[in-house]
Order: C-alpha cells, then structure tokens, then sequence
C-alpha cells in the first residue's frame, strides 16, 4: 500500500511539470498551473518522510517542484519533511521575508539544524542582521545563544540588533541565565539593562493576569535592576 502511494505521488508530480512544459507559452494557463501545483503539493504530501536518496527518481521531480515554491511556507515545508540539504540560502531568505512570523521561525530552525551554519555568521554580519536576529529568537531554540550572546555588547553593532538580540535571548531559558550572568559581571550595557526593564514592564502590560513570579519575567526584571 505504502509503495502504491509513492508511485502514485511520483505520477501526479510528473504529470504537473509536464503540463507546465506544455502550457509555458500559454499566457491563459496560469489558474490550470495553480491547480496543478496544488494538486502536485497534495501529492507531495503523501510521500512525506520517504527517503529521497533511495528513490532518484522522485528526488529529480521533488527538487524541481521546491524551485517552483522558492519564497514560500511550501518552500520550508518541503524541505523539512524531506530532509533537503544545501538548501539554507532559501530558507535564511523566507527567514528574512517573514522574521516575525511562523514560517520565518521554521525555516531559520532548518537552518541551525543544518551544517553550513557559517551562513548564520554572514547574515549577522550583513545589513539585514535585525531581521535575522529577531528570526532567531522566534525558534526559541536553546543553539541560538551562541550566535546571539556576542551581540549583546559589541558596541561596534547597531543599536537596533543589539536590542533584538536581548529580546531574542529573553525567550529562552538558556538566554535569559547569559543575560543574567552578562548583568552581573557588567557586561550588559546600560541602555539594553534598561531595554531589560521596560520588555518585561510591556510583557506584564499585554497580560495582566500572568503570575508576575515567572521564571522567565522574574529573571528579566532583574535584568532590568542589575
């Protein structure tokens, strides 16, 4: 039964990109392409988990389909539930697309689950750090801390990452004890000890109900004090 979905799921995919190829000069084709690919993604998903280096064949026609989703949540859907690799430049571009959002978060987790982590580094380097930090910080993942603990201090960076990076941090257990532990020794600089302050004062103001002896907001109002 397993096989026959997998056969099935490769002839539906076959038969979307050889539509496509028909229809590529066809300017009315557009709404039919739309709904193939929607019916290729169905079929796509079926074949979830499969092991794509076992299967050459379906590995040719998935890897042609992720081209046809670059910039997208299938993008990042795609390469998760097939375990692509060498795919990190479009997923750190949907992280920049969407860095407060669901899909920015996932695929900057892919990211950090994948062995060119160097590109992490270059993004942080690059004009569009405060997105790539703030995307970070929304996987709530405890390996973003060494990418972000050297932020926190390096006055050469912009205020603006700095700050992103202590708002990152905050989210994570593992961040907020380097944060504590930075305060403590006085190497938090004084505007983020206050920016410390003023995150959990707006965390209290969104929920007023929430137990004010949180772990989390405790640490990060003691942050604010140190």
């Amino acid at each position: 039964m397993i096989l026959r979905l997998h056969w099935l799921g490769l002839v539906l995919l076959s038969g979307w990109f050889c539509a496509a190829n028909l229809f590529a000069t066809d300017t009315g084709a557009t709404s039919t392409q739309a709904d193939r690919k929607a019916v290729n993604l169905e079929a796509l998903s079926r074949l979830k988990g499969l092991d794509l280096e076992a299967n050459p064949g379906v590995k040719a026609v998935v890897l042609k389909l992720l081209d046809q989703v670059q910039g997208t949540p299938e993008f990042v859907e795609i390469v998760r539930d097939f375990h692509i690799q060498g795919q990190t430049q479009g997923l750190l571009a949907m992280a920049l697309k969407d860095p407060a959002g669901p899909n920015g978060a996932e695929a900057m987790r892919l990211v950090l689950q994948s062995p060119d982590t160097n590109a992490i580094q270059i993004a942080l380097d690059g004009t569009n750090a405060a997105s790539i930090v703030e995307a970070l910080g929304n996987t709530g993942e405890k390996e973003i801390v060494p990418w972000l603990r050297p932020l926190v201090p390096d006055l050469a960076k912009p205020v603006s990452v700095r700050k992103k990076a202590v708002q990152a941090l905050v989210k994570t257990q593992d961040g907020t004890a380097v944060l504590l532990a930075m305060s403590r020794s006085q190497q938090l600089p004084a505007d983020l000890r206050l920016l410390g302050g003023a995150e959990e004062g707006s965390r209290r103001a969104a929920a007023p109900t929430q137990n004010t002896k949180h772990p989390t907001l405790a640490a990060h109002r003691r942050i604010g004090k140190n």
